[in-house]
Formats: structure tokens, C-alpha cells, sequence
């Protein structure tokens, strides 16, 4: 939105944050529900197939060149003789802050209770009313979120091009692992 369309910061994020709900919810919709009953390894490349039809769409649809985005800010901090820049910074302590604040909300809620309880046990969670249909939309979209976030945030520090994107996963993918799929603050 800021690149493409030149439209300021301000008004891209939220609506990118936005784009991103609703590309969570069609993915859960169109590909996931339909693949409930697989099992996960089926899912996972089912979901690798996802990305790689996304990859195909912004390519054709933006000719897939790489774009330099704008960073939020092109201050920088000194921390005696180390320098980060604000940018970087800011996408640190937003994934910490967000990573936190998942963990609150999945310990805490019943909603986030409902989650981990339908990923641990279908069938016991099922029998203590988490709608599975709900809590896989509500986990796509999250997911999706952040994935947004982290793409609005880390962006700047790189280049748009769908394919450079495609190896942050990869390495999204390896941090998942060492959280063992269930430890946010390890995966972190």
C-alpha cells in the first residue's frame, strides 16, 4: 500500500492489518476446512502450497520486482560503541511485546484456553464446547496477523520480493521447530 500506492504509513498499516485478517480467513476457509480430518503432514503442505499460490498472485499481479520499502524511521541508537538502528528496535520490541502478550492470552483466556485445548485434544475440547471451526479460523487469523506485522515491521530492512520472503519462512519454520511447535517464548 505505502510502496505500490504511495500511500503513507499511517493509513497502509491498518489496512494492511485488515487485508491480512481477511487473507487468514479465506486460507482457513477454502483450504483448511476442507483438510480438517488430514493428518498434519498433509496440512503443513497444504499450507506450503498456500504460500506458493500467494507468491504466484502477487507475482503476476506486481510483475514481481523488488521494491525498497520505507522505514518507519531512519534514526538510529547508540548503545556505546554498538549502533541499532530504530527500526530494528522497533521490530524486536514489537515481536516481544506481541509474543508476551500471546502467551497472556493463550494462559489466561478462554478463549486462548480453547485454543491450545483443541490443538492438544479435539475430541476432549469438542466435549467442553471450543467450536474447532471457530478456534482454527481464530488461530489462521492470528497467525495472519502477525505475519503482517512482521512483514510491515521487516520489510524496510530488506527488500519486497516475494521470493526473498519466502526464505524468512524458512527460517520461521526452523525457530518453530526449536520451539517444538509448542513453546512461544522458545520460538521466540
Amino acid at each position: 500500500f505505502s510502496t505500490v500506492w504511495d500511500w503513507p504509513a499511517w493509513a497502509a498499516m491498518p489496512v494492511a492489518l485488515v487485508a491480512s485478517v481477511a487473507t487468514g480467513a479465506l486460507i482457513d476457509l477454502l483450504a483448511m476446512r476442507p483438510l480438517r480430518k488430514a493428518d498434519a503432514l498433509t496440512r503443513t503442505v497444504a499450507t506450503l502450497g498456500g504460500v506458493l499460490v500467494i507468491l504466484a498472485i502477487i507475482r503476476v499481479t506486481w510483475k514481481g520486482g523488488e521494491t525498497f520499502v520505507r522505514p518507519l524511521t531512519t534514526s538510529v541508537a547508540r548503545f556505546g560503541a554498538v549502533t541499532l538502528g530504530w527500526q530494528q528496535l522497533i521490530a524486536a520490541l514489537v515481536a516481544i511485546a506481541a509474543g508476551v502478550g500471546l502467551v497472556i492470552w493463550r494462559r489466561r483466556s478462554y478463549t486462548g484456553l480453547g485454543l491450545s485445548a483443541i490443538s492438544e485434544d479435539p475430541a476432549a475440547a469438542r466435549l467442553l464446547g471450543v467450536n474447532p471451526a471457530r478456534a482454527s479460523a481464530l488461530a489462521w487469523i492470528l497467525a495472519s496477523i502477525m505475519a503482517a506485522l512482521a512483514g510491515i515491521l521487516v520489510t524496510p530492512l530488506l527488500v519486497l520480493n516475494p521470493f526473498q520472503m519466502t526464505l524468512l519462512m524458512v527460517g520461521s519454520y526452523a525457530a518453530a521447530l526449536l520451539g517444538g511447535f509448542v513453546s512461544l517464548p522458545l520460538t521466540l
